[in-house]
């Protein structure tokens, strides 16, 4: 029972932190006033990002091993782009342009395939 309490707690920190996340990096575009903007970022990131580098992968498949660090690089670029955002906001050299949108899209797109990968990769060991 407790250890579903703790996948639970985990599952509901990843999700608020995804959603701040997105709510986050879609401020400075919808808004012209987005000062918030680095601030809600930072807090997802440091919420989704932080359940990301707390999972351990427990398969002895090399796949999905460096898929997970894979994962981990890219948790650790969404991190980045939060700390680039606020560098961007307070004019801060060297990153006081526009870095911050390269770091997080690069970031994402590894996310991304991380998680498609690695889905497809559990189910195929289940199948065997």
């Amino acid at each position: 029972m407790p250890r579903e309490k703790s996948k639970r707690l985990t599952d509901i920190v990843m999700g608020i932190g995804g959603m701040l996340l997105v709510i986050g990096a879609a401020l400075p575009i919808v808004s012209n006033d987005a000062v918030l903007a680095p601030y809600v970022y930072m807090v997802g990131a440091v919420a989704f990002c932080g359940v990301q580098l707390a999972q351990h992968c427990n398969s002895d498949d090399i796949v999905l091993r460096r898929l997970y660090r894979q994962q981990k690089i890219g948790a650790v670029m969404l991190l980045a782009a939060a700390v680039m955002m606020l560098c961007s906001l307070y004019a801060i050299s060297p990153f006081d342009g526009s870095e911050w949108q390269l770091t997080l899209a690069v970031g994402a797109v590894i996310e991304l395939y991380c998680i498609f990968r690695i889905s497809h990769e559990q189910g195929r060991n289940k199948g065997e």
